[in-house]
């Protein structure tokens, strides 16, 4: 009985701290505001209020306060901690907190906020422990998941591994979060809004060559619009996705042939590939009598030569050996529609564009590669 007794107890105190804990922070117009608990609609007064506690509209490197993004205009809040005394920050914090507010419209006056994007950072130093701010960080995800079961319907809850808080740095910091979905009701009407906090750490090396490890804590508040807009945008990058890869196989590929699966090495099928491309763009190709591509020795510096310019039914390339290993698939590629840019197509240097350049001087790209064959080819057809 005296056990049972003693247990009682100290789960009673442990719930009468917590939740005086609790009031404490939800009567602090500071943490509400922090934590995103606080009834704030409008963009315009989101700023005023972050004025009161010491953020920093910021400016970007134009001068301008809103940048766009795919998903909506932002703006950006900052506030740096110097050890300024908070009764909920352990004392002596140093470190930062970020706010990213998203928004429809160019208006900030008028603006109602779509999402806010919060990520408190505190400093690991003498004063300021590693437990000290991990408990800190813990605290105020029970402050936030207390303050949503107390005064919304909560639908569900669940983990997110797709882009959690992505659009804090346009990129995947986090390894997931934990997602709160819940709804409010006003005038009758149905607001579905969601709140979403996860915890990242960063190694950094510091001036004496060790490491200290960085905690950020960071929550998302947004409502259903935000929602929608992220699926409207997953929709359109998937689609630009799928066009890129599409456009990119009709450009790498003739008939059932794909330029990258050509082996280098066999240059009579590296040949019969750009006269295919050739019949592809309309540029009429006499019947060809004598093709002859075979590796030589060369003189240095030289990868390929062309013997068969203005000698239409005559295809003769001679590629040196030792050059031609060294030479990435690109710049093979690259080298050899110059030369059969001479022999087939009867350009001389100058003619049909960089590709038709007297040297094959430095690596090159893909893109570049299709960029100055696509111009070759249209002098060609100009031409014709």
């Amino acid at each position: 009985m005296k056990k049972l007794f003693l247990v009682s107890l100290v789960v009673s105190v442990s719930c009468f701290s917590q939740s005086r804990d609790y009031k404490k922070r939800f009567k602090s117009d500071f943490f509400r505001f922090l934590t995103q608990t606080e009834e704030i609609y409008y963009v315009e007064d989101i700023i005023s209020k972050s004025t009161k506690y010491g953020f920093e509209l910021i400016r970007f490197d134009d001068g301008e306060i809103v940048r766009k993004s795919s998903t909506g205009n932002f703006i950006i809040l900052e506030k740096k901690l110097s050890g300024d005394y908070n009764p909920f920050f352990p004392s002596w914090s140093i470190g930062s907190i970020v706010k990213k507010v998203f928004f429809l419209g160019d208006n900030i006056k008028d603006a109602v906020f779509l999402c806010v994007i919060t990520e408190i950072y505190l400093l690991e130093y003498e004063n300021v422990s590693s437990s000290q701010i991990k408990n800190f960080h813990q605290s105020t995800i029970n402050f936030i998941d207390q303050y949503l079961s107390s005064n919304y319907t909560i639908t569900s809850k669940e983990k997110n591994f797709k882009k959690p808080l992505y659009h804090l740095y346009f990129e995947n910091k986090y390894s997931f979060v934990d997602k709160i979905n819940y709804y409010s009701v006003k005038n009758d009407i149905t607001f579905q809004k969601a709140f979403s906090f996860g915890k990242r750490t960063e190694s950094r090396k510091i001036d004496d060559g060790s490491f200290v490890v960085d905690t950020y804590l960071g929550f998302q508040h947004n409502n259903e619009l935000w929602d929608d807009l992220i699926k409207i945008n997953d929709v359109a990058e998937s689609l630009e996705a799928n066009k890129k890869s599409t456009l990119k196989n009709l450009r790498d590929n003739i008939g059932q042939t794909n330029i990258r699966d050509v082996n280098t090495y066999d240059l009579q099928e590296m040949v019969q590939f750009f006269l295919d491309d050739c019949k592809r763009s309309n540029i009429n190709i006499p019947k060809i009598e004598t093709l002859s591509a075979t590796f030589e020795p060369l003189d240095e510096g030289v990868i390929a030569l062309a013997y068969g310019m203005n000698d239409d039914d005559k295809i003769i390339i001679r590629v040196d050996p030792s050059a031609w290993q060294n030479s990435d698939s690109i710049k093979k590629w690259y080298v050899l529609y110059h030369e059969l840019g001479h022999d087939v197509l009867n350009l001389d240097h100058g003619e049909g564009g960089k590709m038709m350049f007297n040297f094959a001087d430095r690596e090159y790209s893909w893109d570049e590669f299709y960029t100055d064959k696509d111009y070759m080819f249209n002098y060609v057809i100009d031409r014709q």
